[in-house]
């Protein structure tokens, strides 16, 4: 099992399933993962109705060595939120104290058959 350096990826966030809704409350499950690395991009755009920011994020977890206090599974296999967690598209993340929706998952393997990283976009 091959890690990558710590110092590489010295970053914290907070992963937020959504798990519902009840009673006009939206419901999560919310848990701190550290050693990722979060990369921000800043962006506007300029149109004819005037500007807009697009800045987006870029989470690199590495499967292999990651710390949080439930398990990652995959969302397939996402059943118990009070010992599990997963990374989806729709849910949140909360960087430096800005949340963000995840867009996009990109498993990558590069090694072997089971993930090595997984990539996170977010906007």
């Amino acid at each position: 099992m091959v890690k990558s350096p710590r110092w590489l990826r010295p970053h914290t966030i907070k992963v937020m399933n959504i798990l519902g809704e009840e009673n006009l409350e939206e419901i999560t499950s919310t848990v701190t993962v550290q050693h990722v690395k979060v990369s921000k991009t800043k962006a506007r755009t300029y149109g004819q109705t005037g500007a807009s920011n697009s800045d987006t994020i870029l989470i690199t977890i590495d499967v292999n060595d990651y710390k949080a206090d439930k398990v990652l599974v995959p969302p397939s296999e996402f059943k118990t939120p009070d010992t599990q967690f997963t990374i989806r598209t729709g849910d949140r993340i909360e960087v430096h104290g800005d949340i963000y929706e995840i867009t996009n998952v990109n498993i990558l393997n590069p090694l072997r058959n089971t993930p090595e990283f997984i990539e996170v976009t977010c906007e």
